[in-house]
């Protein structure tokens, strides 16, 4: 009788699941960044192979570490019951270091803009003293998320877009049906959400 009680429970459980729940946007946001270099005056250690162009080498050395890498597995049976353990062995690495002076290009600011609802994506306005002095700045790299806010169920969760037109296709009050990763989990399966479109 319990048995019959919980596999019906059970198989309750997993066909509201696989049916889904209606899900609701409730919000949008976005982010954009911009990473600076900035052009410094250094004296300090750093692997050979990745010095700037320009700088002078004071001192030269090798650096050897060892670390430990999976080598296999050792595998032992008593009584029709086999147990392995995971064998290591250490490997010996040697980098060249190298103690430099110059004028070079290190990590600076980063610069952000962000919004919500519908105001549309900006990039952060970007001032740069630049050319190839001491406290010039370039540009290195830009990134970007968009993300939408998703009530489901008694649950929110934050589904983030794989780009801007996909997350322009999600407007707040869009209603979709949608699964949890699993039955019992209060994640919600965000590719279902651009998969609709």
């Amino acid at each position: 009788m319990v048995v019959g009680v919980l596999a019906a429970a059970g198989l309750y459980l997993f066909g509201a699941w696989w049916r889904g729940q209606v899900a609701v946007v409730t919000g949008r946001q976005w982010e954009r960044h911009i990473y600076l270099e900035e052009r410094r005056h250094v004296e300090e250690w750093e692997t050979c192979s990745r010095l700037q162009a320009g700088v002078t080498v004071v001192e030269r050395k090798a650096l050897t570490t060892t670390r430990r890498v999976p080598d296999g597995q050792t595998c032992t049976s008593v009584k029709g019951i086999s147990t392995c353990r995971t064998r290591y062995r250490d490997v010996t690495e040697t980098e060249a270091r190298c103690f430099y002076v110059g004028d070079v290009w290190k990590q600076g600011r980063a610069l952000r803009a962000g919004g919500s609802g519908d105001e549309p994506p900006a990039w952060p306005e970007v001032n740069l003293k630049e050319g190839d002095c001491l406290g010039c700045e370039r540009e290195r790299y830009r990134d970007e998320r968009y993300a939408v806010q998703v009530d489901w169920g008694g649950n929110s969760t934050e589904c983030v877009a794989a780009d801007r037109s996909q997350w322009e296709t999600q407007s707040v009050g869009h209603q979709v049906s949608l699964r949890s990763q699993s039955p019992f989990s209060r994640l919600v399966d965000c590719d279902a959400l651009w998969r609709e479109h």
